[in-house]
């Protein structure tokens, strides 16, 4: 109530329709989403086990199917009808389809009491953890290995843009770049010693944090929109929030680039490149992370909390 029902609020605005008109583009991305990212096999056992049970196949109590089904449908039907106006994300719907696979589970308990002797792991279930397997193994060589090179953009600030299973590679890789960095900034004093990460959004702003400021018991303080900094927004003023003269690190990868200089002009005298890191993955470079200096802060950074508990 104190901060006016904002993980609402902001969801709401998030899946606000009726606006594009419809999409079935989206529709189509969210419907596909939601059987990948939730395992075909098990999506389609749940839709078979829905139907049998509808059709009046009764492998489990009817309170008990019902208590499921109105916890798991509600949120797969709603976020499909968003989908026809707005984007959406099929993982919205994870917990939903979690609920759903009880039901699978009696459903095929029930199929295999008629036999003899029954399978100790029925073909649904094994076909559901070899997807899962090789989904898994395949998921991890690429991003570990790289087996596929998605990116042949020749352009250092976007490097990587294309490849989406870098989306979280590299980090322990630039920490320790970032460790002899530090070493090198406490002999030229090219920035305030204890300086804190500026971030405009919560990601990477999280990763800076855990990663590189943490360790080094740097802070990472936000300045942009509250819908980008989302929690960010809050951790500001507990972690001291600003103070006109401050410098600052920036840091933004050339996965997702961001210029500083067309963010943070207003704020800072001075914004300057510091250090380019090229990131490596099974021997070939695949990113860039650069690093600036944000040099004196002159202008105190909107609060957009003000008011609120």
């Amino acid at each position: 109530l104190g901060n006016d029902f904002i993980s609402f609020t902001y969801q709401s605005d998030r899946v606000g329709f009726f606006d594009a008109g419809l999409r079935p583009d989206f529709f189509s991305a969210e419907l596909l989403g939601q059987i990948f990212y939730n395992n075909p096999v098990n999506t389609v056992l749940a839709v078979v086990a829905l139907v049998f049970f509808f059709r009046g196949r009764r492998f489990m109590e009817k309170k008990q199917a019902a208590l499921l089904m109105f916890i798991a449908l509600p949120p797969i039907l709603l976020f499909l009808f968003f989908a026809l106006f707005r984007q959406t994300l099929p993982h919205w719907t994870g917990p939903a389809w979690t609920t759903l696979i009880i039901i699978s589970a009696a459903f095929l308990n029930d199929a295999g009491e008629g036999r003899s002797r029954p399978k100790q792991l029925p073909v649904a279930v094994l076909s559901s953890l070899t997807v899962l397997v090789i989904v898994m193994v395949l998921g991890v060589m690429q991003i570990k290995g790289g087996m596929l090179y998605f990116d042949h953009n020749e352009d250092n600030k976007h490097l990587g843009e294309k490849d989406i299973s870098l989306d979280m590679y590299g980090w322990r890789q630039l920490a320790g770049e970032f460790d002899l960095i530090l070493m090198q900034e406490d002999l030229d004093r090219n920035i305030d010693p204890g300086s804190p990460f500026i971030g405009s959004c919560w990601f990477p702003a999280a990763n800076i944090d855990y990663y590189l400021a943490r360790p080094h018991d740097l802070k990472v303080l936000g300045i942009g929109s509250l819908d980008a900094l989302h929690k960010y927004a809050w951790m500001n003023s507990n972690r001291g929030g600003f103070r006109i003269g401050m410098d600052a690190w920036f840091l933004t990868l050339s996965r997702d680039f961001r210029d500083p200089g067309k963010i943070y002009a207003r704020y800072f005298d001075r914004i300057e490149p510091a250090h380019a890191i090229p990131i490596y993955r099974n021997g070939r470079h695949v990113m860039n992370a650069y690093f600036y200096y944000l040099k004196g802060l002159k202008v105190m950074p909107e609060d957009f909390l003000a008011g609120r508990k």
